[in-house]
């Protein structure tokens, strides 16, 4: 019996053999927009050639197709204009007219039945052409070798050929050929800054019509070259293969077959607070005693500052000063909990009745906030205010942006947020956060903020003043739903100090403490200044290290620190803590030469305690799977000699180089963690979440019901299932939310909470997800909430904060404050086109890109890699080589020598695989000369019939025999 498969069938994740078996289940899909899309422009091209409908009426037709469910009305209607456009243009310049089948046929090839369904048909006489209308832009290619996504290796085209030989009247020959019509071109451009677009449809470019043809002669259902090639496709495609990654994207199954489970945690072993009392070194000492006054403590890393500034706040406690009279400010939520915990474990060893919670350790962020929400009416809201996360800011600007179009903003990409296009959520969101950042409402101003950002480029001067003017609705909007953000903190808790000058002396801090100091900027200096105006204070100590200041992109500044007294306007004592427990001497030494390389420091070095270790490994590559199979390698073979994984650390500059390393470890086998933010749309139960909120109001979509099963059976469905049970589960599922909304709304919410917590387990990352769920306050605000995370939620992550067993990848700035037996730290990524301009800034940015690069090799205690790539950026006659990396090498005293030696060998490599590629699709063209196709007819002549069955099993046997 004849397998029955569309044609379209045969294409994509219809490859997997295991998605074949899985097909079984026979589950509805959602539907979406790209579905309606292709529908309507199918249609409309049909009723164009049939009369019905004339170019003038495609603007109203695609309106009242299009389901509206953009973001903004003007994106509605530039994605609709987009559409009508791309038909205008065909139609304009299709001058044929063809004939529109208006049924499927079946045709026997092979073991199957394929049912094929032309859009249109155009017969010249001489030749036949087959044609499938595609709405979007080119997916497939006319050379290459891609399987379904090059002309000789689709086997859609190919049944399109087949329908095509099939009209041929015995004895009739001409050439038949199968087309895909992509509606847009590769070169048609929709973005702001770089737009596009080619009116002429049929041209040389754009690779919108894709082909496949041949001479065939009705009747004689011979082999040709072209069909064997196509038999032998479909033979492989019966035997399945593996997905390709871009179709397991697309693919149904994909959450059962990319289910990533949770990595297992590990209970990290510290020693802190366990003795009660240190013994510290002079120099620490003086920081535990000091009590009175003003100072700076300039902490190298490793030094034990944190130990010392839990132990003087314990000892403080002990000596009968209140935990609410101390005020401990730190730059991390993590870190003020980790304060939190030492200094509490520490009193609890000294019998203190002292609690985490009796403990004022806080970021200024959470310091701000506290006043903003005690004071919430003087600071102009009508209920305690919550921070925004970005999904709901996102939904605020939206709205805004489309009541108020801006002129000059990318409306048809909206929610684009690439190098290369920034559309116009994203250019608002940058605008606003740059006004509250700055504080500057003059235009001019404003656009240097943004040059310097580097969005200036995409909203231009008409849509940033467009945008200055809206930031007041947009401020005001905030504040009527009584919402802030983290930016609106400080300046609110500042505006309210304005009015009531004496409140802080009502808080009655004696003692301040500053961590991480040299992380400040001008508004924190500002809050100190206040906080040591109050009547009850008694002492500051600010602690920092001016070498591990970071974060500019924050508008932080070493600055504060370096000149600390002056801008403080005060006298004070500096006091060091120099000593550098962590690391061994030799991997200090390199870190001392390379922070010695900026001008504007404090003048200190690292001091060794530890005895001598192994000197850092320096290693230059030429290009980046070398490095990263290197870098795997070299992992493995650590693990192998006894490290425990999660004693290793991967630091890189950017999230792609950490994500490129991982799937080389797991090449290896490895186990890995990545301990910078993580997307919450990559968690297993995340999606299973937006699948379940979405079964509101797609209840007959079986799809959804199964990829939430996926991860309430930790993507082992198929293993724990079989067919019949798991049919059995999702229909009763389905059953449960088609009936719904026969249940009053509470009970509703109960039941969908029961199946969201269901997935709970030890999940943070989800945990902190339903946490944002769960703060609206009925189903309906739930359900949109979850409506728009699938919308704006692509960019939004969390760090993990517990400890998971595998190797730590993170990137260099999220490692401060941590530390690894063994580090590989990549600098390909510190240096860049950036570093290399001229002005007042650019020694800056120079100088804090070394300082990053001095903080990541300080997180190594015992080992030490530096790897990168010699080239930073640059064509080949013209590279700019990585100023770091040579800075690396010199301070070792390693020979540096950028140029690849091999480089002309590579070339020439090159060139005799492109003369391969070349001289193959040369010898495999199915092009007939005239003179070709005279000498087929003749032999063709006479030749009996035969099925494309019988074809099939001919050239299989042929094949056999030669095999």
């Amino acid at each position: 019996m004849k397998i029955k498969k569309r044609s379209g069938e045969f294409r994509g994740k219809n490859w997997c053999a295991a998605a074949r078996e899985w097909d079984e289940l026979k589950l509805e899909s959602p539907k979406n927009t790209f579905y309606d899309n292709a529908i309507i422009v199918k249609e409309i091209i049909k009723g164009f050639f049939q009369g019905k409908y004339e170019i003038s009426d495609f603007s109203d037709l695609v309106s009242q197709g299009v389901e509206d469910d953009y973001v903004t009305e003007k994106t509605g209607e530039l994605r609709r204009h987009q559409l009508v456009r791309c038909l205008e243009r065909y139609c304009k310049c299709e001058f044929r007219h063809p004939y529109i089948p208006s049924g499927q046929k079946e045709l026997e090839i092979g073991d199957y039945l394929v049912s094929v369904k032309p859009d249109a048909i155009f017969d010249d006489g001489c030749s036949l052409e087959v044609v499938l209308y595609r709405a979007g832009k080119p997916t497939i290619t006319q050379n290459g070798k891609k399987r379904d996504g090059s002309a000789a290796k689709c086997l859609e085209l190919y049944f399109l050929l087949q329908y095509g030989r099939s009209l041929l009247k015995d004895g009739e020959t001409k050439t038949v050929k199968a087309s895909y019509y992509f509606l847009r071109k590769s070169t048609d451009r929709s973005s702001m800054t770089n737009a596009y677009w080619d009116p002429v449809y049929f041209g040389e470019t754009g690779g919108n019509v894709v082909s496949i043809e041949d001479l065939y002669t009705g009747g004689k259902n011979t082999v040709t070259g072209l069909d064997a090639e196509y038999l032998k496709l479909l033979e492989e495609y019966t035997v399945g293969q593996e997905c390709t990654e871009e179709d397991c994207e697309k693919c149904q199954w994909n959450a059962s077959c990319h289910y990533v489970e949770l990595p297992k945690r590990y209970e990290l072993k510290t020693g802190s607070g366990k003795k009660g009392k240190i013994i510290p070194t002079d120099a620490q000492q003086k920081v535990i005693d000091f009590r009175r006054g003003v100072c700076r403590v300039n902490a190298t890393a490793g030094s034990g500052k944190t130990e010392c500034m839990t132990e003087r706040g314990a000892r403080m406690f002990e000596e009968g000063i209140k935990p609410s009279e101390v005020l401990f400010i730190t730059f991390t939520d993590a870190g003020a909990n980790e304060m939190k915990a030492r200094i509490a474990k520490k009193c609890e060893t000294r019998g203190l009745h002292v609690s985490g919670d009796d403990i004022q350790a806080m970021t200024f962020n959470t310091f701000a906030y506290r006043i903003v929400k005690d004071n919430f009416e003087d600071c102009g809201f009508t209920t305690k205010p919550m921070v925004v996360d970005d999904i709901r800011n996102s939904v605020i600007i939206t709205q805004l942006l489309d009541e108020n179009p801006v002129a000059g903003l990318d409306y048809l990409n909206y929610d684009v947020n690439s190098p290369n296009c920034l559309g116009a959520l994203a250019c608002a969101k940058k605008t606003f956060e740059t006004i509250k950042e700055t504080q500057y409402y003059d235009l001019d101003l404003l656009k240097d903020a943004a040059s310097e950002k580097g969005f200036f480029r995409f909203v231009g001067s008409t849509g940033l003043s467009a945008l200055l003017s809206l930031y007041e609705d947009y401020d005001k909007r905030l504040k009527e739903e009584n919402l802030l953000q983290f930016a609106d903190q400080e300046p609110l808790m500042l505006g309210f100090l304005d009015g009531h000058p004496d409140y802080l002396d009502e808080l009655g801090y004696r003692h301040i403490i500053v961590d991480e100091f040299q992380d400040s900027n001008d508004t924190q200096l500002e809050i100190i200044r206040r906080l040591i105006s109050t009547k009850c204070f008694e002492s500051l100590m600010v602690v920092g290290d001016d070498s591990q200041s970071i974060y500019g992109f924050r508008n932080t500044t070493p600055e504060n620190i370096l000149h600390f007294f002056e801008k403080i306007g005060k006298v004070g004592e500096d006091l060091y803590l120099t000593e550098n427990r962590r690391s061994t001497p030799e991997i200090l030494e390199l870190a001392n030469k390379i922070n010695a390389l900026n001008k504007d420091r404090v003048d200190k070095d690292m001091i060794p305690v530890r005895e001598s270790g192994k000197k850092p490994v320096v290693r230059g590559f030429h290009d980046k799977k070398t490095e990263y199979r290197y870098i795997a390698e070299r992992i493995k073979d650590l693990i192998d000699s006894g490290y425990q994984p999660e004693d290793i650390a991967f630091i890189a500059f950017k999230k792609t180089e950490l994500v490129a390393l991982g799937a080389e470890l797991t090449q290896a086998g490895i186990p890995w963690v990545m301990m910078s933010p993580l997307p919450y749309m990559e968690n297993a139960n995340v999606k299973a979440a937006l699948s379940l909120a979405e079964a509101f109001y797609q209840p007959e979509s079986d799809l959804l019901y199964f990829n939430y099963l996926v991860a309430r059976y930790h993507g082992d469905i198929f293993q724990k299932k079989s067919m019949t049970e798991l049919r059995l589960e999702v229909d009763e599922m389905k059953k449960t939310f088609m009936s719904i909304d026969q249940l009053e709304i509470p009970y509703q919410r109960v039941l969908f909470h029961k199946f969201l917590d269901a997935l709970k387990e030890e999940d943070e990352i989800y945990q902190a997800f339903l946490d944002l769920v769960y703060a609206n306050e009925d189903l309906q605000s739930e359900l949109e909430y979850i409506r728009n995370f699938s919308i704006y939620g692509k960019n939004a992550g969390k760090k993990m904060e517990q400890k998971y067993q595998g190797v730590v990848l993170t990137t260099a700035h999220s490692s401060k404050g941590l530390e690894w037996k063994a580090v590989f730290n990549s600098i390909s990524g510190y240096d860049s086109a950036s570093l290399h301009t001229s002005g007042p800034k650019h020694q800056k940015k120079v100088e804090e890109a070394r300082r990053l690069l001095f903080v990541s090799m300080t997180r190594a205690r015992d080992l030490l890699y530096i790897t990168g790539q010699y080239v930073a950026y640059g064509p080949k006659d013209d590279r700019t080589y990585n100023q770091f990396l040579r800075e690396v090498f010199e301070a070792e005293d390693i020979p540096y020598c950028p140029v690849d030696p091999n480089e002309g060998l590579k070339a020439q490599e090159r060139k005799k695989r492109a003369a391969t590629r070349r001289s193959s699709r040369e010898a495999g063209s199915h092009e007939m000369t005239d003179a070709q196709k005279a000498e087929y007819n003749r032999q063709v002549k006479g030749v009996s019939q035969l099925s494309i069955f019988d074809a099939l099993d001919s050239y299989l046997k042929n094949q056999a025999a030669h095999d």
